[in-house]
C-alpha cells in the first residue's frame, strides 16, 4: 500500500519532522495556483514539493481531492462527495466558524468550478485593445473586444493574458505567415483560450494558448475587399488616379511621420535632385487607432489649400501587414479618392497592396514614391531643352535660306546688269556707225538716244537694286521675327 502510494503522481503526505503537509505533483500552472492558495504555504525548491501548516488539512483535502491527489492514510482524510446547500440561517442564528470560507478559498472554488465547466480550450474571435500599454511586460494583460455590426461601439469584453511561455511560440507562428502579422490594438484575431479565473482578484479572464494568423489576414483582406466596394458603388474609386500627374510638381504636401524614417528618405531624395521643391509636411500617426483622425485632418487641410500645391505625397515605410492595414479605412480613403490635388502614395514594400495603392497613384516605397517626382522633373527639364535645341536650329535653317536666296538674287542683278550694258554698247556701237555715215543728224539722234539709254539703265537698274533690298529686308525682318517669337515662347516655357 505504501508503495502504491509513493508512487502516485499527486499526493499528500504528513512530514513527521516538521509536522506539516508536503504536496507533490508535477507541474501544472493551475494545481500551482490552487496551491498558492492555502495559507502558510511554501516551496521546497531542493526537494521540489510544496508544504502547508496541517491544521490545513481540511481545506487542502476540499480542493486537491477532486483534482485525483492521494492522501497518506496516516491523515484520515474522509472521501470527498460534493456537499450539501444548506439553507441560509435564520434571524439570529449563530453560522459555525468551519463552514465560513475565506475570500481566496471561494475565488478558488469558483476557479475549480469555472474549469469543471470549461474543461477544454476554445477558439474565440474578437478586436484587441489595450496592447501596447503591456506589450513591454514578460506576461501581456489586454482584453479581447467585441464590436457591433458597425464596428463603432463596444458589445462585449473580457480579460485575457499571454503568458512568457506562449508568447515566444505565437510570435514565431505570426512571422511565419504568409503575410507576417503583429498583435496591436484594433487587430482582429482567432484566439485558441483556456477559461479561467485569477484567484488573488477573483477576476474571469482568458489564457490565451495559440492563434489563427489566417483569420487576421484574411479579416483585413475582407474590409479592403469592402471599403473597394463602396467607393466603387459611389464612383469614386478612379477620380484621383485620373488626375493627371502636374507638368512641374515643385509644390508638395508631404503626409507621413515626422522625423520617420520614411520622412527622411523622401527629404533626402529630393534635396539630392537639385530642383526647388517646397515641401510642407502634415506630421501624422502612420498606425493604430490615432491614424483615420490624422490622416484625415492633413487630408482636408491639403484639399482646402489645394491651389497652393502640385502634388500630395503620403508616405510610411514598411511593416508588418496588420500595421499597414490601419490605411484600410472609409474615411482616408474616400478622401483620397476625391481629393483635388494629385495623391502619390508610397506605403510599406512592394509586396503590400492596400486600398490607397488601388484608388492613387502609388509607387511602393517612399524613396520611389520622391523619385516619381524628380523623374517627372527630369523628363520636362529634358522636354524644354529639346525644344530649345529645335527652335535653334529652325533658326539656323532659316537664315542659311534667306541667305542663300539673297546670294541668287544678287547674282541675278549683276548678270541682268552685265547683259543690259552689252546691249547698250552694242547699241552705241550701232550709232557711231550710223554717226559717221550722217554726222549731225546721226550725232543729234545718237546724243538723245544715248542720254534716254542712259537715264533708262540708270532708273532701271536702281529700281532692281531697291526691290531686291526690299526684298532682302523683308526676308531678314521674317527670319528675325520667327526666330525671335520662337524663342520667347521657349523662355516662357522654361
Amino acid at each position: 500500500m505504501a508503495d502504491a502510494l509513493v508512487g502516485s503522481e499527486r499526493h499528500v503526505a504528513l512530514d513527521g519532522d516538521s509536522q506539516r503537509l508536503v504536496i507533490r505533483f508535477p507541474y501544472d500552472r493551475r494545481l500551482k495556483e490552487i496551491v498558492r492558495s492555502f495559507p502558510g504555504r511554501q516551496w521546497d525548491g531542493a526537494e521540489k514539493r510544496w508544504t502547508v501548516p496541517q491544521v490545513a488539512l481540511p481545506h487542502v483535502a476540499r480542493l486537491l481531492g477532486p483534482e485525483g491527489f492521494t492522501f497518506d492514510p496516516a491523515l484520515s482524510v474522509a472521501p470527498v462527495t460534493a456537499e450539501p446547500v444548506s439553507a441560509e440561517p435564520s434571524e439570529g442564528e449563530v453560522v459555525p466558524r468551519s463552514d465560513a470560507l475565506t475570500v481566496g478559498a471561494l475565488n478558488q472554488r469558483v476557479r475549480v468550478a469555472l474549469r469543471a465547466s470549461f474543461r477544454e480550450s476554445l477558439w474565440v474571435i474578437g478586436t484587441v485593445d489595450g496592447w501596447q500599454r503591456n506589450a513591454h511586460k514578460r506576461h501581456v494583460f489586454f482584453e479581447l473586444v467585441e464590436k457591433d455590426s458597425a464596428g463603432e461601439s463596444t458589445v462585449a469584453r473580457v480579460t485575457a493574458v499571454l503568458f512568457a511561455g506562449k508568447r515566444s511560440r505565437i510570435q514565431k507562428k505570426l512571422e511565419e505567415a504568409v503575410d507576417s502579422v503583429e498583435l496591436a490594438d484594433g487587430v482582429e484575431v482567432r484566439l485558441l483560450v483556456a477559461v479561467d479565473l485569477y484567484p488573488a482578484t477573483g477576476s474571469y479572464q482568458v489564457v490565451v494558448e495559440d492563434i489563427d494568423p489566417s483569420h487576421t489576414l484574411g479579416a483585413i483582406a475582407l474590409n479592403r475587399e469592402t471599403i473597394l466596394r463602396e467607393l466603387r458603388e459611389l464612383g469614386l474609386d478612379e477620380m484621383n488616379r485620373r488626375l493627371p500627374v502636374p507638368v512641374l510638381p515643385l509644390r508638395v504636401a508631404f503626409v507621413t511621420s515626422w522625423g520617420s524614417d520614411a520622412a527622411n528618405d523622401v527629404l533626402a531624395e529630393l534635396r539630392r535632385s537639385g530642383y526647388s521643391f517646397h515641401v510642407d509636411v502634415f506630421d501624422a500617426h502612420m498606425q493604430g487607432p490615432e491614424l483615420e483622425r490624422r490622416v484625415c485632418r492633413a487630408l482636408e487641410n491639403i484639399i482646402g489649400h489645394a491651389d497652393t500645391y502640385d502634388v500630395c505625397l503620403i508616405c510610411r515605410g514598411g511593416g508588418a501587414r496588420t500595421d499597414l492595414a490601419w490605411f484600410d479605412n472609409l474615411a482616408v480613403a474616400t478622401r483620397v479618392a476625391t481629393s483635388p490635388v494629385k495623391v502619390v502614395v508610397g506605403i510599406g514594400h512592394h509586396r503590400d497592396v492596400g486600398v490607397l495603392d488601388l484608388i492613387a497613384h502609388t509607387e511602393k516605397t517612399p524613396t520611389a514614391a520622391a523619385r516619381f517626382l524628380v523623374e517627372s522633373l527630369e523628363i520636362r527639364e529634358s522636354s524644354l531643352d529639346e525644344q530649345a535645341a529645335l527652335v535653334v536650329r529652325i533658326a539656323k535653317e532659316c537664315l542659311e535660306r534667306a541667305r542663300e536666296h539673297l546670294g541668287r538674287s544678287g547674282s541675278r542683278v549683276v548678270t541682268w546688269a552685265r547683259s543690259t550694258l552689252r546691249r547698250s554698247r552694242e547699241m552705241l556701237d550701232s550709232d557711231l556707225s550710223r554717226l559717221r555715215r550722217s554726222p549731225g543728224r546721226a550725232l543729234r539722234t545718237s546724243s538723245i538716244h544715248l542720254a534716254t539709254l542712259g537715264a533708262g539703265l540708270v532708273s532701271r537698274t536702281r529700281g532692281r537694286i531697291r526691290g531686291e533690298d526690299r526684298e532682302w529686308a523683308g526676308a531678314t525682318a521674317r527670319v528675325r521675327t520667327a526666330g525671335v517669337s520662337r524663342l520667347h515662347t521657349v523662355r516662357l516655357r522654361l
